[in-house]
């Protein structure tokens, strides 16, 4: 069509070995209904964007909101915008830093085999300049055995801007899947199957929890440092648990 036109519209007579044909209307039952627009409400989520708020201040300009900043280390940039019967106004770009005293990373295989030892390790970082002392705990259930527990959780040093690693060996020893699955047992590795065709995977979630504890038991030669706030941190990672038929 557009062709078409550019042509025509030359006034001019041009050889082509081309053709040019004249676009076919559309049948009436290709016709397309225009659509309606529909108003969404304001877009409240942007790439990005923790905070995105309508808040009334009242005749007084200003208000006073409690948030819960996400759980993590990070640097806001936070900006407000206010509208009037006479005008609009702009506030200053201001920074808020989220800030852990410390926190605890988990790290264990995605799956294991009922029966089989593995290692799970959790590591304590320490981001303050002073020392901390902290007590690292790994949840007891009743599908893992501990076989080795990691060595001082009750009460361990963490030099500041360091890390410091904690390992437990642990045995699957038991699934809880219903019927005509696998259940908790007492066979030669806890495992015992009945009526059961296929080979379920049973699912685990293992908790590590790091606490600062106040102590005036000395780190070498340093005293280590009392948390007024923050001084507890808790992961939580998931763990498949299958069972071997050989």
């Amino acid at each position: 069509d557009a062709a078409l036109k550019s042509v025509t519209n030359t006034g001019l007579d041009i050889c082509t070995p081309f053709r040019f044909q004249e676009p076919a209307e559309p049948e009436e039952d290709e016709r397309t209904e225009p659509k309606i627009w529909q108003d969404l409400g304001p877009q409240m989520d942007y790439l990005g964007t923790w905070l995105w708020k309508l808040v009334p201040v009242g005749e007084e300009g200003s208000a006073e909101v409690t948030v819960t900043a996400p759980d993590g280390i990070a640097e806001w940039k936070a900006g407000m915008f206010c509208m009037a019967p006479v005008g609009l106004g702009l506030a200053p770009t201001t920074t808020l830093t989220v800030f852990k005293p410390f926190f605890v990373e988990l790290a264990l295989p995605y799956t294991v085999t009922c029966g089989k030892d593995f290692t799970v390790a959790a590591t304590v970082f320490n981001n303050l300049r002073q020392t901390l002392r902290v007590q690292v705990t790994l949840a007891d259930l009743e599908e893992l055995e501990v076989l080795v527990g990691a060595d001082d959780v009750d009460g361990s040093c963490v030099r500041g801007y360091e890390a410091r690693t904690f390992w437990w060996d642990v045995r699957a020893i038991s699934l809880s899947m219903g019927a005509g699955g696998w259940a908790k047992g007492k066979g030669p590795w806890g495992c015992v199957m009945f009526l059961s065709l296929s080979v379920p995977a049973g699912k685990v979630n293992v908790t590590v929890s790091a606490q600062a504890l106040h102590s005036e038991e000395l780190c070498g030669t340093e005293v280590p440092v009392v948390l007024a706030q923050g001084h507890m941190d808790t992961v939580t990672e998931l763990l498949v648990v299958k069972v071997s038929l050989g």
